[in-house]
């Protein structure tokens, strides 16, 4: 999967993105004792399976995952801070 950033941030994206294959879910932190352990956490979100429910009938889908956070801060009535990528999904 090749994933382009874009915006005035485009500079700090990642150089390597880790996408797991279907049925895995990759956690991890630092000095953790093994690479490959169980967890007592269980579930996952995939790419596809992923979503937003919003009962306000001025939000129009579809949108993709960079909308989410300008529609938020529009809903909730707060300023979009500069340099956050995506638009805002409030039809008003």
């Amino acid at each position: 999967m090749l994933i382009r950033y874009s915006g005035v941030a485009a500079d700090a994206a990642p150089d390597l993105v880790a996408v797991p294959a279907d049925g895995f879910d990759l956690k991890g932190r630092f000095r953790a004792p093994a690479l490959f352990q169980r967890s007592h956490l269980n579930g996952m979100h995939t790419f596809h399976d992923s979503m937003l429910f919003c009962d306000r009938p001025l939000v129009s889908p579809p949108g993709s995952i960079v909308d989410l956070l300008p529609t938020l801060l529009d809903l909730m009535g707060l300023p979009r801070p500069d340099g956050i990528d995506g638009r805002s999904l409030v039809t008003r």
